[in-house]
């Protein structure tokens, strides 16, 4: 069967800062150089982690339900 998909665009908050990593609600991350060892093509990255992105009920961008963060705020469609 085919699945439908939506598609929404998202934007930080205007106040955040060019560049900033976006974080996840509650998770400091990885260091930095542990990221340059990771291979997005070789390890199909983006085709594990991209289903789980979605927007909750006010528009706020989440994956596996943690919110999409900046020092300004959340992430948001529209």
């Amino acid at each position: 069967g085919t699945a439908e998909t939506n598609i929404t665009i998202c934007r930080p908050p205007n106040d955040a800062k060019i560049g900033e990593r976006v974080t996840l609600e509650g998770f400091e991350g990885i260091p930095q150089e542990s990221e340059k060892e990771i291979d997005v093509k070789k390890n199909k990255v983006l085709e594990t982690v991209f289903p789980e992105f979605k927007t909750d009920a006010e528009g706020v961008a989440t994956y596996l339900g943690k919110k999409l963060m900046t020092s300004a705020g959340v992430i948001k469609s529209g």
